[in-house]
C-alpha cells in the first residue's frame, strides 16, 4: 500500500500555504462562531460547553470559506453571506457530532479531540447536534439583508440539504444500503456534496445569479464534494488518527467494509480520486469568474496526487 503525504489536523496539505483570501476568511468565520458559541451556555451549561467544543474544535472551515471566496468574486462577501457561510459550519458541526455516535460510525476521535459523545455523554451528544442544527436555521432567519422570499430560500436550501434529500438520507444509506460504486457516489453527493451544494446554491439566491450561473456552481459542490469524500476513504485507510486528528480504519470495521474501499482495490480508488481531481479542475475552468484563489485554496485541502 502506498503512503500518503499527510496532511495536519486541519486538512492541510503540508507542501501547501493557504492563499492569503482563503486564511482571512476562515478566521472571520472562526471569530464570528467564537462569539456565537460564547452565549450556548447561557441556560444550559453542560450543553453549551458540549455545542462549543465541537464547533471550535481545530478544523478547516473549509465549506464556510468556499463560500466567501466565491461571494468575493461574484457580488460581494456581505452580512448575509457570511452569517450563511457560518451557519453551514454550525450545521457540518452537528453532522460529525452524530457521524461519531456509537450507532453510526462509533468514532473516538475527532479533530484531534475526544468525540462529542466520548467527552460529554451520548444523550449530551444528540441534544447537542440537534441544538446546532436548530442555531443555524436561528442565524439564517435573525441575518440582516435578505428580504421576503430570498430569506425563505435560503432557509429552504439549507433545510434541504440536511433532510431526506441530503445529510440524513446519505447517512443512512452509508450505514445501510448494499454497496456498488453508483451507490457509493450517490452517498457522496448526499453526505458530503448537499453541503457544498446548499452554500453555493445559497450565495446564488443572495446575488441574484440566473440559472446558468447557479447550475455552473451547482455542477462544481458535486465534483468538489465526491473528490473530497474520495479523498477521505482513501486516507482512512492510508492515513494516521496522529495526524489527520480523527480514527482511521473505521469504514473497513463496517462489515463488509464502507465507502469508496468498500468496492474499489486501493489502486482503482486512488485512480477513481484521480479522475474526480481532473474532473474538478474542468469544472473550475467553466466557471464565469476568476477562479484563481478559489483553486488555490481547495488544491491546499484537495491535491491532485496524493499518493
Amino acid at each position: 500500500m502506498r503512503e500518503f503525504i499527510q496532511p495536519t489536523i486541519g486538512g492541510l496539505d503540508p507542501g501547501r500555504r493557504l492563499p492569503q483570501g482563503a486564511a482571512a476568511y476562515r478566521a472571520r468565520i472562526g471569530d464570528q462562531l467564537a462569539g456565537i458559541c460564547a452565549g450556548f451556555s447561557a441556560r444550559a451549561p453542560d450543553l453549551g460547553t458540549a455545542m462549543a467544543e465541537a464547533v471550535m474544535a481545530p478544523g478547516k472551515r473549509f465549506r464556510g470559506t468556499l463560500m466567501l471566496l466565491v461571494a468575493a468574486r461574484t457580488g460581494g462577501v456581505t452580512r448575509a453571506v457570511t452569517d450563511a457561510a457560518v451557519a453551514l459550519e454550525l450545521i457540518h458541526a452537528a453532522s460529525l457530532i452524530i457521524d461519531d455516535l456509537p450507532a453510526m460510525d462509533g468514532a473516538t476521535l475527532r479533530r484531534g479531540r475526544p468525540t462529542t459523545h466520548v467527552a460529554h455523554g451520548e444523550s449530551r451528544a444528540i441534544l447537542a447536534g440537534i441544538a446546532l442544527v436548530s442555531e443555524a436555521f436561528r442565524l439564517l432567519a435573525v441575518t440582516p439583508g435578505p428580504e421576503g422570499e430570498v430569506r425563505a430560500r435560503t432557509v429552504a436550501i439549507l433545510a434541504e440539504c440536511v433532510g431526506p434529500a441530503g445529510l440524513c438520507a446519505g447517512q443512512d444509506m452509508d450505514l445501510h444500503a448494499p454497496k456498488t460504486l453508483h451507490s457509493v457516489t450517490r452517498e457522496q453527493d448526499l453526505k458530503t456534496g448537499a453541503l457544498f451544494a446548499a452554500g453555493f446554491r445559497i450565495i446564488a439566491a443572495l446575488q441574484g445569479h440566473g440559472a446558468e450561473r447557479t447550475e455552473a456552481l451547482v455542477v462544481l459542490s458535486w465534483i468538489l464534494g465526491r473528490a473530497f469524500q474520495s479523498l477521505d476513504d482513501l486516507r482512512d485507510v492510508a492515513g494516521s488518527a496522529e495526524l489527520l486528528g480523527k480514527d482511521t480504519g473505521l469504514d473497513a470495521g463496517h462489515g463488509a467494509g464502507k465507502g469508496l474501499l468498500a468496492v474499489s482495490r486501493y489502486d482503482e480508488a486512488l485512480a477513481h480520486y484521480r479522475r474526480l481531481s481532473a474532473a474538478l479542475d474542468d469544472a473550475l475552468g467553466a466557471l464565469w469568474f476568476d477562479s484563481g484563489e478559489l483553486t488555490d485554496y481547495i488544491r491546499a485541502i484537495l491535491p491532485h496526487d496524493p499518493a
